[in-house]
């Protein structure tokens, strides 16, 4: 310090980063003064504030799935790497997918320790046999940070993809028959459960019996199947006379099926037994 001078200047230079860490502190001690005695206070604590923020988010918005590709991974990424150890929750919440249903996510929490800036969260899609919507939905949501912000969204999307092919409807049976006395029901049934509404039309074009009341009533119509269902009847309203005639046949088909695909028994050949005796010839 020159002669008559009372105060110089001490400079810091602060080097600037991009990590997120802790307010740092450095300390300037006086020792060794020459020609004048070291006073009170001779340590000066200088602090470096920090002024970086990691943010915790998903790296992207939404994530697709088919159903039968099992896990994939779900990642978050933090927009800084950081000096200390950082932690964000993360919750499943059902949309039209259902967690243990249609998928597997247990909730849980990622532990970012310093320099890691991603992880993942795992997730398994589950395979199974039925038809259903097109598109199943749930959401991954971020909460809980701790030591560091959350980002935007904190809501990801995940798609889970069906794969299965709409099941086939069809008759039980090929053939079939019952007394002039009784009505007819046939059923029709799905080869597999659905989980969507299924319908198919029926009606008749041929067999040697007669529509319309005479041998039989049938105006046709359409089956509904709601989910889960796999069995439904088509009625025939079969017509009781008192003619002695011989056993006749109405044939009744499927068509226009929706959500659905026609198996192979397409149409049922219904044979109605005549239950009138043979009159006795007043000759004998």
């Amino acid at each position: 310090m020159p002669a008559g001078t009372t105060n110089v200047i001490l400079w810091l230079d602060a080097l600037d980063d991009s990590i997120d860490e802790i307010d740092e502190t450095v300390e300037i001690t006086l020792t060794n003064a020459q020609n004048a005695a070291v006073g009170a206070p001779a340590v000066h604590t200088y602090t470096l504030q920090d002024d970086e923020f990691a943010v915790a988010q998903f790296q992207a918005a939404d994530t697709w799935i088919n159903e039968d590709e099992g896990q994939t991974s779900v990642w978050v990424t933090l927009s800084l790497e950081v000096s200390r150890t950082a932690s964000v929750d993360f919750v499943a919440v059902d949309a039209t997918a259902s967690n243990g249903l249609d998928y597997t996510l247990a909730e849980g929490t990622l532990t970012f320790e310093p320099g890691t800036t991603a992880l993942p969260i795992d997730l398994t899609a589950l395979d199974d046999a039925l038809d259903e919507e097109d598109y199943e939905t749930f959401d991954v949501v971020l909460l809980n940070a701790m030591t560091v912000a959350l980002g935007s969204p904190t809501n990801h999307a995940v798609v889970i993809v069906d794969e299965d092919l709409p099941p086939a409807v069809e008759f039980a049976q090929l053939y079939s028959s019952g007394d002039e006395s009784a009505d007819a029901n046939l059923e029709v049934v799905l080869q597999a459960p659905s989980e969507k509404t299924v319908t198919v039309d029926y009606g008749w074009w041929g067999g040697d019996a007669i529509g319309g009341g005479v041998d039989f009533t049938l105006e046709g119509g359409t089956l509904t199947f709601d989910p889960g269902q796999t069995s439904r009847w088509a009625n025939v309203a079969v017509t009781d006379d008192a003619l002695d005639e011989n056993d006749e046949v109405v044939i009744v088909f499927l068509g226009s099926p929706w959500n659905a695909s026609l198996g192979a028994n397409t149409q049922h050949t219904y044979t109605i037994l005549d239950n009138d005796a043979r009159r006795a010839s007043r000759w004998g």
